[in-house]
C-alpha cells in the first residue's frame, strides 16, 4: 500500500465520495443531493479551501484509493477563502458558517487537526486508517495534533487511543441547521 499526498491526477470523485461518507452529520448537510455534495467536494478540493491537495493524504492499493486524512494546518490553509461557496446554496452558506469557519478559527500553529480519516467500505478492518496515522503522525513529529470524532464511533476512538491520543473533552458536534448536534469528544495527541 502507498501512502502519500493527494494530486490533481488522483480521482477526485472517490476522494470527495469517501470524504462524505465519513460523518453522517456533516457532509450530507453540504446539499439535498449526495451527488451535488461530492461534486462540491470535488471543487473544493480542486480549489485553496480547507479540502484541498495539500491537506489530504491517501492510501493507494491497485490504483485505488483505499483511505484518506484531510487534515489542516496554520501553514498549509487558507483562511476565509470561502466567498464563492457561501453564496451558491444556503445549506452551503450554513456549512461554511457553522463548520469550516469554526474548525479554521480552531488551527493553532505547531498543530494539525484531523478533519477526518475514512475507509473504504471494502477495506475497513485491515489497518488502512492505522497506517494512514502511522505515517502522518511519523512525518509530523514535533507537532500536536486534534480531532473530534463522534462518541458512538468505538472503533475510532479505541484507534486513536492506541496511537495515543487523549480525551481532552465532550461536546456538541456539527449538525444540519435545526436538527439535533450528535454528542463527539475532542481528542489529542502532543
Amino acid at each position: 500500500m502507498e501512502i502519500r499526498v493527494a494530486n490533481s491526477t488522483d480521482n477526485l470523485q472517490n476522494i470527495a465520495k469517501l470524504i462524505y461518507e465519513t460523518d453522517p452529520y456533516i457532509y450530507p448537510s453540504i446539499s439535498k443531493n449526495k451527488n451535488d455534495a461530492i461534486n462540491i467536494l470535488v471543487e473544493m478540493i480542486k480549489s485553496n479551501t480547507l479540502f484541498n491537495y495539500n491537506n489530504c493524504l491517501i492510501a493507494v492499493e491497485n490504483s485505488n484509493i483505499v483511505g484518506l486524512i484531510v487534515f489542516n494546518t496554520l501553514e498549509n490553509t487558507k483562511l476565509n477563502n470561502y466567498y464563492f461557496w457561501e453564496n451558491r446554496t444556503e445549506e452551503l452558506k450554513y456549512f461554511v458558517t457553522n463548520y469550516i469557519n469554526i474548525c479554521e478559527k480552531q488551527l493553532h500553529h505547531n498543530e494539525i487537526y484531523l478533519t477526518c480519516v475514512c475507509t473504504n467500505k471494502l477495506f475497513r478492518r485491515k489497518k488502512v486508517a492505522t497506517k494512514l496515522l502511522q505515517h502522518l503522525l511519523k512525518m509530523n513529529n514535533n507537532k500536536n495534533f486534534r480531532l473530534d470524532v463522534l462518541q458512538n464511533n468505538t472503533p475510532a476512538i479505541n484507534l486513536y487511543k492506541s496511537l495515543g491520543f487523549e480525551m481532552q473533552k465532550e461536546d456538541k458536534g456539527y449538525n444540519k441547521k435545526h436538527y439535533k448536534k450528535p454528542l463527539i469528544f475532542s481528542m489529542v495527541k502532543k
